[in-house]
Formats: structure tokens, C-alpha cells, sequence
């Protein structure tokens, strides 16, 4: 069982904890404030379950992504210094949808975002995320240049054992799912299995600057660019990043930039 689980029911949405009502609102309203009290009270290392439903955000909290505070992100459903398991009732069943007009000039956007706290803090040792839709809605919001980072799904931080998996990502304003490096990178062991993103205005996957990680049986459509394996100034002195991606399928281009062996398949 969960160590928190979310709900609708009727017209409310309901967060518990041990059984207990932590936090509810209705369905049609902004989801984001009982999300961050559902995902406060996960231990590190706990669960989380959503159930099947259209859950909807805006992104009022503020991050600088870079070590000196600079670089300010808005996010919907920050997940800060602690590794934890999200599950949903399966792609298309658990939606997470970005509210219209978040993003606009000089405000960057991801509707969520999994690091540590400060720039070179460490992320998480083991996290996962399975079975869910994020929902850019990309034709309200602004139609600028995707912004390098802005993301439905931005991962950041030096960290290890990530998994994501059964998943979609469709309509971003910018890339569907970024596993990133910002918060010193980069990430090893990660896993990212059976995704599917659509109509991304950038990346519909990003692994940047990533070690001993692997994209198996994923697809992206009216993507800018469908897979991209990105890596870093330092590949003559990095050694093996041991980067695979197999089985993809893309109407898209797939781009390779400075990866130390790499497979695709």
C-alpha cells in the first residue's frame, strides 16, 4: 500500500496519508496546493499513487536552477531533496495538466521538477515515476522559443536509479521529459521504458549528460527532435558514458552531441 494516496471521488479531489484526510479540492480546481501537501508527507524513500482522473496546475513555485539562485523556473509539483515512487492508474487514465497561460516571455515552465534543493546538492539515490499523462496544453500557453530546460518533466541534480516508465508526454511548450544536468550531473543508472511523447515544441526525450543509462521501446511524434543523447565539453576527459536507446520509434530526428559510447538500435 502507498504511503500517500490521491483520489477523486464525487466532486473532490483527496489526498490521505495512513488513511487519514490530508488535504482535499474540488475536481475543476488547481491542484497544486494538495499535491505539494500529498507529496510533503511521503517519507524519503515512500510511495505515492494517483488514481485515474484529470488533475489540473498552475506553477507558482519559483527555483533558481543554477548554483548562485540565478535561472528562475516556475513548477507545478516541486519534488525537492527526496526519492520517491509515483505511480498512476496508467497513461491517458492519470493526467497532470499544465493550467493555460503559465508560461509565457521570461517566466520558464515545467510542471514538475525532481532535484536537490541547492545547485550542487545531491538528487536522489532511487526514484521512479509510472503510469501517468503530463499534459503541456501547449496552444495556451506562449508560443516563445522553448527555453533550454523548460520541460513537462525536468530532472536535475547528480543522482542515481531513476526509472520512468509507462508514461506520456504530450502538447510542451517546450521538451516532454528532460533528464538533466543542471545542479551538477549527471545522472547513472537511469531507465526510461515504454514513453511516448507527442507535439513537443523541443526534446520529446532529453537524457543530457547522462552515465550507464538506457531508452528502451519509446516513441515521439511532432517532436522538434524525437531522442536526444546529449553530452558535454569535458567528453575527452569524462571516459565511457555507456548511453543505449533501443527499439524507438520516431517520426522525428534523433541526435547524438559529444556522448562517449553510445548505442542506438
Amino acid at each position: 500500500m502507498a504511503n500517500v494516496e490521491i483520489y477523486q471521488s464525487g466532486q473532490y479531489t483527496i489526498a490521505k496519508a495512513g488513511g487519514k484526510q490530508i488535504a482535499a479540492c474540488q475536481i475543476k480546481g488547481n491542484a497544486r496546493a494538495l499535491f505539494k501537501a500529498a507529496i510533503d508527507a511521503v517519507p524519503n524513500g515512500g510511495s505515492l499513487n494517483i488514481g485515474k482522473g484529470r488533475y489540473v496546475f498552475s506553477a507558482p513555485y519559483a527555483f533558481g536552477l543554477d548554483p548562485d539562485g540565478s535561472n528562475i523556473f516556475y513548477c507545478s509539483i516541486p519534488i525537492i531533496d527526496k526519492g520517491m515512487h509515483i505511480t498512476g492508474a496508467g497513461p491517458g487514465l492519470t493526467i497532470l495538466q499544465l493550467a493555460p497561460g503559465q508560461r509565457r516571455e521570461g517566466r520558464h515552465v515545467a510542471l514538475m521538477l525532481v532535484r536537490g534543493k541547492r545547485g550542487f546538492d545531491l538528487g536522489y539515490s532511487s526514484f521512479s515515476l509510472k503510469g501517468v499523462t503530463l499534459d503541456g496544453d501547449r496552444a495556451r500557453q506562449s508560443a516563445d522559443e522553448p527555453y533550454d530546460g523548460e520541460a513537462l518533466l525536468l530532472v536535475g541534480s547528480q543522482r542515481s536509479n531513476g526509472i520512468y516508465e509507462n508514461l506520456e508526454f504530450r502538447n510542451s511548450h517546450a521538451a516532454g521529459m528532460y533528464l538533466g544536468n543542471n545542479g551538477s550531473g549527471p545522472g547513472v543508472n537511469e531507465v526510461v521504458r515504454n514513453v511516448v511523447a507527442r507535439n513537443c515544441a523541443a526534446e520529446g526525450i532529453m537524457l543530457d549528460t547522462n552515465k550507464n543509462s538506457q531508452v528502451i521501446d519509446c516513441q515521439a511524434y511532432g517532436c522538434r527532435v524525437g531522442l536526444f543523447l546529449n553530452g558535454n565539453d569535458d567528453w575527452k576527459d569524462r571516459g565511457s558514458d555507456n548511453v543505449t536507446a533501443t527499439r524507438i520509434k520516431t517520426d522525428s530526428q534523433i541526435t547524438c552531441w559529444q556522448v562517449n559510447d553510445f548505442a542506438l538500435s
